[in-house]
């Protein structure tokens, strides 16, 4: 009997062994289970944390609009630089604009000039 007891018998070697490999089996689809649920929380961890730079950024310019308002409140001289920045112009002030255009008289006049000069080294090319 000894002997007997140091080895098991058939019936319970195979219920321990179909108890592992169900305990794997089991295992194994738990795992197979969380997997996608791993992914989708690190791509949600990903979104969060652009999300929070981006909610960061936001909240820094709006500090510095709410900043850029209160000065607009306060400081004439800062409101009427803006104001001319934006094309605004004070009833006092007249405004000049430069242009590179001609007024259509010279530009008449120029085209005919061109015409003319282009006649000429026309003709001196033909005598050549």
């Amino acid at each position: 009997m000894a002997e007997s007891s140091d080895k098991l018998s058939a019936p319970v070697l195979i219920t321990r062994v179909c108890t592992v490999l169900l305990a794997l089996l089991v295992f194994i689809l738990i795992g197979m289970w969380f997997m996608p649920k791993v992914k989708t929380l690190g791509v949600l961890q990903e979104n969060k944390h652009e999300l929070e730079q981006q909610n960061k950024s936001i909240n820094a310019n709006i500090n510095e609009l709410k900043m850029k308002q209160e000065r607009l409140e306060t400081d004439p001289e800062f409101a009427k630089r803006i104001a001319h920045a934006e094309g605004m112009v004070a009833p006092d002030e007249t405004v000049l604009k430069l242009t590179n255009e001609m007024p259509n008289e010279q530009k008449l006049q120029q085209k005919k000039v061109n015409k003319a000069t282009k006649k000429s080294g026309n003709t001196e090319k033909l005598g050549r």
